[in-house]
């Protein structure tokens, strides 16, 4: 396995089902008492955690709504990025006839006659040579490198809620609840403490209560998992990224023709990784709206 592809195959289907089950249960939070049972003094005592509960849920399924919508302009950026990088290597190759005789020459007296360039490029090698050029496509690279680390700021704010909403929800239901004491500011404890007593013995049919819990810690384990898998797969999008940015960032005024073309040919290795994890971006989100090839409903 190629380490271009290491992280593209860590975030897999297993990890889209994963995500999209975590977004069916959120609303399983936000429309269903997780916490409160039927006992109206153990209600009275839960509701604010149910409250609390929901309140999350909710916003993680905004979150959620997010994600999905800014993949749009995530990818637009990331690619914008990919077809320029490509583009200005294509045009500084393609360089007209005998410019190759000055590849030891300083890359800016060369002019903007030799190179085959576009608009916006064009009137900005006007002004500012070819080392302006570099430097006005490295700056989109930066806002588009911005706009991904936005995106993966609410990936680990999504990762870190994940473990005390399961935490609250996972305690609550670990037995045949109690009423024992009441602070909104703690979770269960499962401490015997506060505010629940979890060492009383559970008199029912323990069963339905087992299967319950084995549900919520799986899809505790498989969520946090693809959160987390997720969060390194945008973490090697902004690594490549800011490679790109650096070696790029190398050219200057003074750097020769032949430079140029060396950093060129080192940022064409980047182009491919980027382009499959983006494409792998968009697949996540086509199946989150249902319309990718592994959109089928999981039990």
């Amino acid at each position: 396995m190629s380490d271009e592809s290491r992280d593209v195959l860590f975030f897999q289907e297993d990890d889209f089902i994963s995500l999209r089950a975590y977004k069916l249960f959120l609303n399983e939070v936000l429309h269903r008492d997780f916490i409160t049972h039927s006992t109206p003094e153990t209600s009275k005592v839960l509701s604010a955690y149910a409250q609390k509960l929901s309140e999350e849920a909710d916003a993680d399924l905004s979150r959620f709504q997010s994600l999905v919508d800014d993949v749009e302009s995530v990818r637009a950026g990331v690619l914008a990025c990919v077809d320029q990088a490509r583009d200005l290597r294509q045009v500084f190759i393609e360089a007209k006839p005998g410019v190759t005789r000055y590849r030891r020459v300083a890359v800016d007296t060369l002019g903007c006659a030799p190179f085959d360039f576009h608009q916006p490029h064009l009137a900005i090698c006007s002004f500012y040579n070819v080392s302006g050029v570099v430097s006005y496509f490295i700056e989109q690279c930066r806002t588009n490198l911005k706009t991904v680390e936005r995106y993966r700021l609410n990936v680990s704010s999504m990762e870190r809620g994940i473990h005390p909403m399961f935490y609250r929800i996972v305690a609550a239901r670990k037995q045949k609840i109690e009423a024992y004491g009441y602070s909104p500011q703690k979770p269960p404890s499962g401490s015997g403490t506060s505010p629940f007593d979890f060492r009383r013995p559970y008199r029912g049919n323990p069963e339905p209560q087992t299967l319950e819990l084995y549900r919520l810690t799986g899809i505790y384990a498989s969520s946090a998992s693809a959160l987390f898998n997720f969060g390194n797969f945008l973490n090697r999008i902004q690594l490549l990224l800011t490679v790109m940015i650096d070696r790029l960032s190398s050219i200057t005024a003074s750097s020769t023709y032949s430079t140029l073309l060396l950093v060129l040919n080192l940022v064409a290795s980047l182009l491919t990784p980027l382009q499959l994890r983006i494409d792998r971006l968009q697949e996540w989100s086509d199946f989150m709206r249902h319309k990718g090839k592994y959109a089928v409903e999981e039990q």
